[in-house]
């Protein structure tokens, strides 16, 4: 058989699955954020959410939410290795690492902010992105960096995390 037999025959199976509704395609659920939800008027159970504990429609959370845009916006502009953080980010990121009390989370946060003042960007990584007591210091070092960069930035690494007893 050749490529182009081949071609038709999975164009003919394609179009098979696709008259008896068996490829995926996105379904509308309402509300999207619940743990329960309706689709075509049947009431389903949603296991396919992040939203496990009910946080995305509290009405506390909703609150905060809409109180937080009208201050500070819909966005950070950017990700953060790119165009740095707001105020409110890394304040939020300082009580999250203070939140498990972790001597790694604060270690962690303390370092990245160091880096920054030094002219470094990093990120602090705590739980729950990673275990309990085991935070990391995330760079990006990327191929479009000049040697000259590359060379201040692991002077930097090296300088901070020895300064903070993280390396």
């Amino acid at each position: 058989m050749d490529l182009f037999q081949k071609c038709l025959l999975f164009d003919a199976a394609l179009q098979a699955a696709r008259t008896q509704n068996g490829l995926f395609h996105s379904r509308a659920i309402a509300p999207a954020a619940s743990p329960v939800v309706r689709r075509k008027g049947r009431e389903l159970v949603n296991l396919g959410s992040n939203n496990c504990l009910g946080l995305t429609v509290h009405t506390a959370v909703k609150a905060a939410a809409t109180e937080t845009i009208r201050e500070h916006g819909t966005g950070s502009a950017g990700h953060p290795l790119l165009t740095g953080s707001s105020p409110a980010q890394l304040e939020l990121e300082q009580r999250l690492a203070g939140f498990n009390g972790t001597e790694a989370d604060e270690k962690a946060c303390r370092a990245a902010g160091r880096l920054e003042q030094e002219g470094a960007s990093a990120r602090p990584v705590v739980f729950p992105a990673v275990r309990i007591g085991i935070s990391i210091i995330r760079v990006i070092l990327m191929a479009t960096r000049t040697e000259e960069q590359l060379n201040f930035a692991a002077g930097r690494l090296t300088k901070v995390g020895t300064e903070q007893g993280v390396i």
